[in-house]
């Protein structure tokens, strides 16, 4: 494993998250340096680890967790407690001692039930950063909801922009309010919030809402409507309207996407396609520029037209598949396609951080943890005796 040298090293992170966006923060959070401790229930441990298909099998009888629990939860520690009995209750605030940031997801008077929400815990904490993640926030009309990604998408008016041609609305086929709304909205409000505690010694309270977050993904579109350009779903300037920002099937019924907005990569374009005369009807005349395009295109395959444009300044690239973006020699050059071992489930692939730094690297120190692989060891390290936690876990409080 890779020496930690990333710049927060030194902070201490409790993980009670129990979904995605929160656990995907404190992973890369991990990745940035901090030492991650992962609370589990002593029974069901986190609900990650049975969503989806098992990575493999580990003997005959015996699964691997979930191959998506993988994806977001190295460079951690996990110790079950059972936070709802008045001994798990304490080992929390013993570990409480030292940390910095905690991070949570339950559902709104959960943890006001025991005492172990910001309010309860503030005054005992003062310089915890206390972050609380949920669908709709803390406070507002909907903050007591039910939802999930596609229910922020459909509030925020991202999904009537992410339509077919013929208007109906598309899921997209990834995370986008969870992820870009929650997980890095997130990692961003907490380093802002440990910045802030450095400086001042003091913590606070940070409420994660992803709606609000993917709401934050609409500048451009309420630029262009508060300029006088209707938002038509399926046909926006980034959907389709415009040929040159157009993805385009080849002969091979794969895909490039053609995406010279600018002038300068436009006539760049034409120039060595040997096409100048076109630059009038694709920037004026949209569906016989869509059309001309859409007949140059389908003359080659995807990998043709790849090759011809390598090294040419257009704004051209294929539509890859997940198989082939994790082949990519770009992203394996900057290090985002990583792989880390475990002796029962071999060698796991998984997306490296997306954080750079010259002097403060991000490593990956540590493999997945087990349900609850460094409980003994963190409580002794505490000042726990091994009488202590073996009546701990007779009595299924770890």
């Amino acid at each position: 494993m890779k020496c930690n040298e990333g710049p927060i090293a030194g902070i201490t992170v409790l993980d009670l998250s129990m979904t995605f966006p929160g656990s995907l923060a404190a992973m890369y959070l991990g990745d940035l340096g901090a030492t991650v401790i992962k609370i589990e229930n002593p029974k069901i441990g986190d609900p990650g680890r049975k969503m989806g298909n098992p990575l493999a099998m580990m003997d005959e009888k015996s699964k691997s967790d979930s191959a998506v629990y993988y994806m977001s939860n190295r460079n951690k520690k996990s110790i079950t407690v059972n936070i709802k009995r008045k001994e798990g209750q304490d080992i929390i605030h013993n570990l409480l001692l030292t940390t910095d940031i905690l991070i949570e997801s339950f559902g709104r008077g959960t943890l006001e039930k025991i005492g172990l929400d910001y309010e309860s815990l503030k005054e005992k904490y003062p310089k915890l950063v206390f972050c609380h993640i949920s669908i709709f926030g803390s406070k507002g009309p909907y903050s007591q909801k039910a939802g999930h990604d596609g229910n922020c998408l459909a509030y925020s008016g991202l999904l009537s922009l992410n339509c077919s041609t013929d208007g109906t609305p598309q899921l997209p086929g990834y995370q986008l309010a969870d992820i870009g709304g929650g997980t890095y909205v997130a990692l961003i409000s907490i380093l802002a919030a440990l910045f802030y505690k450095e400086r001042n010694q003091t913590g606070q309270f940070v409420d994660v809402g992803l709606l609000d977050g993917a709401l934050s993904f609409q500048s451009l579109p309420l630029g262009l409507l508060q300029g006088g350009d209707k938002q038509r779903g399926g046909m926006t300037v980034l959907s389709g309207l415009l040929p040159n920002y157009q993805i385009y099937k080849c002969k091979d019924n794969k895909f490039m996407i053609f995406a010279p907005i600018e002038k300068s990569f436009l006539k760049n374009f034409l120039s060595i396609i040997k096409k100048p005369d076109w630059l009038d009807i694709v920037l004026n005349d949209w569906e016989k520029g869509k059309h001309l395009l859409s007949s140059l295109f389908a003359s080659k395959s995807r990998d043709e037209w790849k090759d011809f444009f390598e090294q040419k300044l257009c704004c051209i690239s294929p539509v890859n598949t997940l198989e082939e973006a994790l082949l990519d020699p770009h992203l394996q050059n900057r290090n985002m396609i990583i792989t880390m071992h475990d002796e029962g489930v071999g060698e796991v692939t998984m997306i490296g951080s997306p954080f750079h730094f010259s002097k403060t690297p991000c490593s990956y120190r540590g493999f997945p943890p087990k349900k609850g692989e460094q409980t003994d060891q963190l409580l002794l390290e505490r000042g726990f005796t091994k009488e202590q936690i073996e009546q701990w876990r007779h009595n299924r409080i770890i």
